[in-house]
């Protein structure tokens, strides 16, 4: 085996291409049939989406996992360790497994460069082809139309919603980036999408494709009661359910976007009972994440683009109506900083702000010019760590601290919580 480690491979493919992104199917598409991995005897579910990606395929696999079947799922990027990209029922994969896959794509793919993340995705396909898994969930980890889940076929697509987020890629409009997402639609096929007025190039696709859209408002719907929920479709699947353990409207959002899919799977048997002991059981990390630290109410939040902000604001003033939020924020540099802090104009007392360490991080020049320009008050760390800790140091009892604006710092806190041995309730 060319490397002994899991971390030792992960370095060498992060150097091995000429570029961390390279969207062409064909390189990953040709060791993929090498390999015999492209045709699959598993129901295979394709998710896409700006956000929400994730929690939909948490919903997914907890639900199916709960029914009893054999569950494997691919997601990216990972928050803190790289296992949590490839799981079993719910469970990451070992390092073996991970080392074993990798030594044998490396030995197959000759002189064929692959990327990091094309090394990933078909290292999942490997271990879940040799686990014989009944569904396989992969989750599009850039755009769809040339993600490298997208060499496989889907029984089904999801695509979760549309939004602003990696405009230097997909294109500088919601039409753009949604016709990329709908590069995952297969001819004659079947897509639920998560949102109402799917747009322009979601729906010529599907008549182009004969595709069969089930559409969020239109097709399928949720009704907020006390102390229930009612999910509901035109095909009369009527659901009474505890809230799910993930909080907020997007997560009821989610949670019947991945019911609904369920629905239309003929191989899917589900059961109100089952479904409601699965929702409550479902968990991610990094998704509106409340801990107490030294005594502080503590969140962390992946929200890292303008929608996903505001479904982080939608939550803070629904469970903390009479709180101050502290914020600790930092960006990679190709994220709309601007737009975030915008968003959260009138809700964060006082922002803490630093550089991740990431190569990809924005200057902390441009985070401090952001939020001049927003009038907002801020405080300048060395890193995310000590911007942290300040503002714990600071915040009362009715004050919350609120980490979020990329995977990459809310990692670091994880990391470093972990360091403190502060028990985490994700």
């Amino acid at each position: 085996m060319k490397h002994s480690s899991l971390q030792s491979w992960v370095n060498w493919q992060q150097k091995l291409h000429r570029t961390s992104m390279d969207f062409s199917l064909h390189r990953i598409k040709d060791v993929a049939e090498k390999l015999k991995i492209i045709n699959r005897e598993e129901v295979i579910i394709t998710v896409a989406g700006t956000n929400g990606k994730g929690s939909t395929v948490a919903f997914l696999e907890s639900i199916l996992v709960e029914h009893g079947y054999k569950v494997g799922s691919y997601t990216s990027p990972h928050v803190i360790k790289y296992n949590e990209r490839i799981k079993i029922n719910k469970e990451p994969v070992t390092d073996e497994e991970i080392c074993q896959a990798f030594d044998e794509i490396d030995k197959i793919r000759k002189d064929t460069s692959l990327t990091y993340f094309e090394f990933a995705t078909l290292a999942s396909l490997l271990i879940f082809k040799k686990n014989k898994i009944d569904v396989v969930i992969l989750e599009v980890g850039l755009g769809g139309r040339l993600d490298a889940v997208n060499i496989i076929d889907p029984n089904i697509s999801v695509i979760t919603n549309i939004g602003m987020d990696h405009e230097d890629i997909l294109g500088n409009d919601l039409e753009s980036i949604a016709y990329e997402k709908a590069g995952i639609m297969r001819q004659s096929g079947v897509t639920v999408v998560g949102f109402s007025d799917a747009q322009i190039s979601i729906i010529n696709r599907s008549l182009e494709l004969e595709n069969k859209l089930f559409t969020y408002k239109s097709d399928y719907w949720f009704e907020q009661k006390s102390n229930h929920w009612l999910f509901n479709n035109n095909d009369s699947n009527l659901f009474r359910l505890d809230y799910p353990s993930l909080k907020g409207n997007i997560q009821l959002n989610n949670c019947a976007t991945a019911i609904q899919t369920l629905t239309l799977l003929r191989e899917i048997t589900l059961n109100e009972k089952t479904i409601n002991e699965a929702i409550k059981k479902t968990k991610i990390l990094g998704r509106f994440d409340e801990i107490n630290f030294a005594g502080k109410k503590v969140i962390l939040d992946i929200a890292h683009n303008p929608q996903s902000v505001s479904f982080l604001k939608e939550n803070l003033k629904k469970y903390y109506p009479n709180s101050e939020f502290i914020a600790v924020f930092s960006a990679l540099e190709d994220k709309n900083v601007c737009s975030m802090i915008e968003e959260l104009n009138g809700t964060i007392n006082q922002w803490n702000i630093s550089e991740i360490n990431n190569e990809r991080k924005t200057d902390i020049q441009d985070i401090e010019i952001a939020l001049k320009r927003a009038k907002q008050k801020y405080k300048t760390y060395k890193n995310v760590t000590q911007s942290f800790n300040n503002a714990i140091s600071y915040t009362d009892a009715k004050s919350v601290v609120v980490v979020f604006g990329s995977f990459y710092m809310v990692e670091e806190i994880y990391k470093y919580l972990d360091y403190k041995n502060e028990r985490l309730n994700s």
